[in-house]
């Protein structure tokens, strides 16, 4: 079987302190799997999550990143100190980044061209707001997200769909709908690229309904919110 992309977006749910506690709860638990087990602390603890996750099998990422490389921009962070301090992933346009911060796909596509030219890894979340005509509206948006971009980022990057009446509202999209969903978006990208990117889906996603996302075929992985809070937990999905 295919490694699963399992990613934890903690959110602004943890301190220093639980962060790195829920960590090493994860390490002794995941210190043999196979997946790609990625944990997006926030931006202030990447630095100590790295230092406990570097000869491990768990990669670190940031939850956003700026739209500028540099410059007179306060509060922003930009990309390169994420990777200089040891995130090897960013997770880019996240619903709740549109939603509260008003980013939209211009933005989205501004920090996904700057991340990868730093090398990292992106994981792209898609606006998911049509409920009934998903399949063409995935299309369009992937095809607005991937302009410009170079084929050989391809494999860099990780689209998340996270429809929108799914997000923290603890009713999840049917799993069918969902592989149905994700075969659009390796279908754009390989229109697109050349070659599929992977395709993962988050919303409102918990133990009990992680195992029927992951056996969907076209299902590579997992964006988990609230459910990640608990590290054992988180684990479990992982083990899947």
């Amino acid at each position: 079987m295919a490694k699963k992309w399992i990613v934890a977006n903690l959110k602004l749910y943890k301190g220093k302190k639980e962060t790195l506690n829920w960590l090493k709860e994860l390490l002794k638990i995941v210190d043999q799997n196979k997946n790609n087990i990625v944990v997006c602390p926030s931006a202030l603890f990447i630095d100590e999550a790295y230092k406990l996750t570097k000869n491990t099998n768990v990669k670190v990422g940031g939850q956003d990143c700026s739209t500028y490389v540099d410059g007179a921009f306060t509060g922003e962070i930009s990309a390169s100190a994420l990777s200089e301090e040891g995130a090897s992933v960013v997770i880019i346009g996240h619903s709740e980044r549109r939603r509260l911060f008003f980013e939209n796909n211009s933005i989205v596509l501004k920090k996904l061209e700057i991340a990868l030219n730093l090398g990292l890894t992106a994981i792209v979340c898609l606006s998911g707001e049509s409920k009934d005509d998903y399949v063409n509206e995935i299309d369009a948006e992937v095809r607005e997200l991937t302009k410009g971009i170079d084929p050989s980022f391809a494999k860099k990057i990780i689209f998340a769909y996270e429809p929108v009446f799914a997000i923290g509202t603890g009713v999840s999209m049917e799993p069918k709908l969902v592989n149905s969903a994700l075969a659009q978006i390796k279908t754009t990208t390989k229109d697109v690229f050349g070659k599929s990117t992977f395709a993962i889906y988050g919303g409102s996603v918990n133990l009990e309904t992680a195992s029927e996302f992951l056996k969907e075929k076209n299902i590579d992985g997992l964006l988990i919110g609230k459910a990640s809070k608990d590290a054992s937990v988180f684990a479990k999905i992982c083990e899947l």
